[in-house]
């Protein structure tokens, strides 16, 4: 393999690797003492409601999970629920995405036994959103369809303020609550390896021009 083969295909290596990303759990709250429905009987909505949370980490949001306030039915109907994410606090921030995910709470699907909780999960790593490490962010439920009873059951929050990097956005049926947060995780999938350092750029930018060089020598050799 000639020299400037060989720096190409370490530049291509390098940037494959840095493009590789994992889910990693950034923010979290699992306390809860009492329950938020998603709305208050068969018609009235309590959406949209939320939470904003502060990014721990950069990279692309890969998933959001709140924790159901008890399990459905017992027929394991489920429900349709739609999320959106929002560029800072609340949700007047500009909307970054949605997404509408099937959900269902039980023993079967979505219990955390470790955590003793029904956990609702939203992958929503399509959307491609990105976050940065120290911005805010709000995720908040806008629509629940579906024959199951989660839209009776709701979430669980905690009232007494125990996630600092955010609040729980107000909703039509509690009105303001700033010291309240939802049960709530998120995650981020960030480079594996980390961003290359400035060495491995200077690689990957040789590696390319080598190549260009060389096929540029080519098609002189060839005329």
């Amino acid at each position: 393999m000639t020299a400037w083969k060989s720096v190409a295909v370490a530049a291509l290596m390098v940037a494959g690797s840095a493009a590789q990303a994992v889910p990693v759990l950034d923010q979290s709250q699992y306390a809860y003492n009492t329950g938020l429905p998603f709305r208050f009987g068969p018609t009235y909505s309590n959406l949209p409601l939320g939470q904003s949370f502060t990014a721990g980490l950069s990279g692309r949001l890969d998933a959001v999970d709140v924790a159901a306030n008890g399990p459905s039915d017992l027929l394991g109907r489920s429900n349709d629920v739609t999320i959106a994410i929002h560029d800072g606090v609340g949700t007047g921030g500009t909307l970054l995405g949605t997404a509408t995910r099937t959900v269902l709470a039980t023993i079967s699907n979505g219990y955390d036994f470790d955590l003793g909780l029904y956990l609702l999960h939203f992958d929503i790593a399509a959307l491609g959103i990105g976050v940065t490490a120290g911005s805010q962010y709000t995720f908040a439920f806008t629509n629940i369809t579906g024959p199951g009873d989660l839209a009776d059951r709701g979430i669980l929050q905690q009232t007494t303020n125990p996630y600092a990097g955010g609040r729980a956005i107000p909703t039509p049926g509690y009105g303001d609550q700033p010291s309240y947060d939802l049960t709530f995780r998120t995650f981020v999938d960030v480079p594996v390896g980390g961003v290359p350092e400035p060495a491995s750029w200077a690689l990957l930018i040789a590696g390319f021009g080598l190549t260009g060089a060389a096929m540029r020598r080519r098609r002189l050799a060839a005329a």
